[in-house]
């Protein structure tokens, strides 16, 4: 590829990675889709007795159905329930109690089914939430680091029922993630060209998980937290060449039952992310403060469980598509100036989440400093 058309194609990527995120409506889930350390290390090492700070902003949008026990449209809820019981009755009254047990259990739950498919499409919820992160890493032992999440939710639900809409909000701090990062191998002990990571993390139940918003309504999705130890870990690998890098991971989250009586789907990430720093790719000089970055962001998560149920639109498959920028700030000295980033993930089919669910872009904007 010629130098112009590595120019054009780098200036695509940095217009959609610096506008997108402010043009588009923002897809949550408890598991975001991408790498949760990529952001504050990068494709590098923390090396041991450095320290960093890394404040994130991030927004979402996503519409989905509503949990079974709120409005009864999942697996037939109260609605197949009610109607099952009702006409099981009056059936059997005139056919007999065998028959009518029968033919009330069939009906119920087809009936349920069939309502809870039609009334998911009525009734619904709009997810537009940001939350913002403090991210604290320190290397206190050579190949080990040490990560503290610090979030703060800003949660904003629409319930939509026919011509009938709610909005619900609320604010406060998320539950705490403290994470670990240790070298298993490298191929060299300073400037590393290739190297590989074993990550684990352990999520606390610091958010508020049974909060009610204004009017009273208390709401799974709109909570802070979620009332639970979740925990997992992944491998991370990266190789350096003359030109960029290469970055990729896996991670495995397990979530436990939390409060309402609700528990979040298990769910796999898988990345794999190319960067290009823009002077040292390029020669242009005046670009060298520049490094683009382009992912592959996979999530997998089971479906939720709501009071031992499954719920039917939760979980399921979603890949994004995620260009990025970083920015290194020119009135710094030093071998480790603060920098600026941006991403946005834009994803590239909705077809493999289960039921009816709908996930936008998400964008994220973060200031890094290290120390």
């Amino acid at each position: 590829m010629s130098r112009t058309h590595r120019v054009a194609c780098i200036a695509a990527i940095i217009t959609i990675a610096v506008l997108s995120p402010w043009s588009t409506a923002l897809g949550c889930s408890v598991c975001l889709a991408g790498d949760p350390l990529y952001n504050i290390y990068g494709g590098n090492l923390q090396q041991q007795g450095t320290f960093s700070a890394y404040i994130q902003a991030r927004g979402w949008y996503k519409r989905s159905a509503h949990p079974p026990d709120e409005h009864g449209s999942e697996l037939g809820g109260e609605h197949g329930d009610e109607h099952g019981e009702a006409h099981g009755d009056e059936h059997g009254e005139a056919h007999g109690d065998e028959h009518g047990e029968a033919h009330g259990d069939e009906h119920g739950e087809a009936h349920g089914d069939e309502h809870g498919e039609a009334h998911g499409e009525n009734a619904y919820e709009d997810n537009a939430s940001q939350r913002l992160d403090l991210f604290l890493s320190w290397a206190p032992l050579d190949r080990l680091t040490l990560t503290l999440d610090i979030p703060w939710a800003f949660n904003n639900i629409e319930e939509i029922d026919g011509e009938e809409r709610t909005d619900l909000s609320l604010d406060g701090l998320g539950d705490v993630v403290l994470s670990g990062s240790f070298v298993v191998w490298r191929n060299r002990e300073i400037l590393a060209e290739t190297w590989l990571g074993v990550n684990v993390f352990v999520k606390f139940p610091t958010g508020k998980s049974k909060s009610a918003a204004q009017g009273g309504a208390i709401e799974k999705h709109l909570q802070p937290g979620t009332g639970s130890w979740d925990f997992g870990g992944g491998i991370s690998a990266a190789h350096h060449f003359t030109w960029g890098s290469l970055y990729g991971s896996t991670w495995y989250r397990v979530n436990t039952k939390g409060s309402l009586d609700y528990e979040y789907g298990d769910a796999f990430l898988a990345n794999a992310i190319v960067e290009y720093p823009l002077g040292h790719g390029t020669g242009i000089k005046f670009l060298e403060p520049f490094t683009t970055n382009l992912a592959l962001n996979f999530r997998w998560a089971a479906t939720d469980l709501d009071q031992g149920q499954k719920f039917r639109s939760s979980g399921g498959s979603i890949l994004y598509l995620t260009p990025g920028l970083q920015i290194r700030l020119p009135w710094f000295e030093g071998k480790r100036p603060p920098s600026v980033r941006s991403e946005v993930q834009i994803p590239l089919t909705n077809a493999w989440l289960n039921g009816f669910q709908e996930e936008g872009i998400v964008w994220f904007a973060g200031l890094y400093f290290p120390f």
